[in-house]
């Protein structure tokens, strides 16, 4: 068994969706760091946010897996394989998004220019959106099959922020700006909100069809 878990952590790793979150990182970092040189920490919020939407789009892609068929009837079933996809791609772009955030505040480290940049409350932002990513990428894969389901999910979250910012309610529950008072708190408690709906979302969806047909069966 524990020969099978090390295969499997090492299949996993394989799949992962390495090139686009390398290239988006590296994207993310030029660009913000950049940005970081000519202006405050109070303007870099809306360049990190766009990082995390970026980032979060390209995570969408761990949960494509040409091999999901051929190891449905495995132990380890397409819950707990996804569910190590997501705990890895999730810990690379942990990382990745310190690292850009850790140089970006070390930029625009000076008490008179204003407070730093809000780390926690952007963090909370980026978890969220990696969280709807995973629940876009189970449903089109679920509906259509795996083959193009991250991409099509990291456009889904394109799309859906882009619609979010289009709608002033939608985007005043959301998207808060630093030094807001209670609207920041108040925002981060609702993107709270949605990163843990889209995570029971990608759970149920991510559940094996032969376990949920079992489950059913016994009830009946």
């Amino acid at each position: 068994m524990a020969i099978g878990r090390r295969a499997l952590v090492g299949a996993v790793a394989r799949r992962l969706p390495w090139g686009p979150i390398g290239a988006t990182a590296a994207a993310c970092a030029a660009f913000t760091w950049v940005r970081a040189v000519q202006v405050d920490a109070a303007e870099l919020v809306t360049p990190l946010r766009l990082s995390a939407v970026l980032l979060a789009g390209a995570a969408a892609g761990c949960l494509e897996d040409p091999a999901e068929v051929l190891t449905a009837t495995t132990p380890f079933g397409r819950l707990r394989r996804r569910a190590l996809a997501v705990a890895m791609t999730a810990a690379i772009v942990t990382v990745v998004w310190f690292a850009v955030v850790g140089v970006a505040s070390v930029l625009t480290s000076d008490p008179a220019r204003g407070p730093g940049i809000p780390a926690g409350g952007l963090t909370i932002e980026l978890i969220a959106t990696c969280a709807a990513g995973w629940l876009l990428a189970a449903w089109i894969s679920a509906s259509i099959g795996w083959r193009g389901s991250g991409m099509r999910a990291a456009i889904g979250v394109v799309i859906a922020t882009l619609l979010s910012l289009a709608q002033p309610d939608v985007m005043g529950w959301l998207w808060a700006m630093p030094g807001s008072g209670a609207a920041w708190t108040d925002a981060h408690e609702h993107w709270a909100l949605v990163g843990l709906v889209a995570c029971v979302g990608a759970a149920a969806l991510s559940r094996d069809p032969a376990r949920r047909s079992v489950g059913w069966l016994r009830r009946a």
